[in-house]
């Protein structure tokens, strides 16, 4: 898995950093959803390629955006190892269909991490 890639989407030539945290659960509980975060170099959010969709709880099942500023989003997370196609797999939000994925098994070990960390 590459922790380091470039965004190379849209002419963008954007060196990011993955990482991974939990999405928020109800109350001040903390969800079993996985959110992948890109940072810029300058360690701000570049991209959040990742939604947190009701009944995608847990496990290693990731949703993508990959619409609007997310296009082509996952081929990139793909190519650098940090997801799988999950096949026939999709959820809808009422307005799209978000395709499903799963980590890979070195991006699921650093999610399975309690605190933030670098990929």
């Amino acid at each position: 898995m590459n922790s380091h890639f470039i965004d190379t989407r849209l002419g963008f030539n954007e060196v990011v950093t993955v990482f991974f945290e939990r999405y928020a659960g109800k109350g001040n509980t903390r969800s079993d959803s996985v959110a992948i975060i890109l940072e810029d170099t300058q360690g701000m959010t570049w991209l959040t390629p990742s939604v947190n969709i009701d009944g995608v709880t847990g496990g290693r099942v990731v949703a993508i955006k990959n619409h609007s500023e997310g296009e082509g989003i996952d081929k990139l997370l793909i190519e650098n190892g940090i997801i799988n196609p999950l096949r026939n797999g999709t959820v809808s939000t009422g307005h799209v269909h978000i395709p499903l994925y799963t980590l890979t098994d070195e991006a699921a070990q650093a999610a399975g991490l309690d605190e933030r960390i670098a990929a």
